[in-house]
């Protein structure tokens, strides 16, 4: 099986809006990142603002989408 190619197909979420929890770091940065890939607006949270508004300021100037840091405890 080749387990490189994509799951979803090119902008399968355009102008969809997706919440991501804990979404600064890790495993919620990757999958903000493929959701933005795949034409999503991206709403991440966690407790830490300051590492949400770099994250989000990275993801857009990367993929070009939008995304929209939250601070939530």
């Amino acid at each position: 099986m080749d387990y490189s190619k994509p799951m979803l197909r090119d902008n399968a979420l355009k102008d969809e809006v997706i919440i991501v929890t804990g979404g600064g770091s890790g495993l919620g940065k990757a999958m903000t990142t493929y959701f933005l890939e795949l034409g999503a607006k991206v709403v991440i949270s966690s407790r830490n603002l300051d590492k949400l508004l770099t994250t989000a300021k990275e993801l857009e100037a990367k993929t070009g989408g939008e995304v929209l840091a939250v601070s939530c405890d």
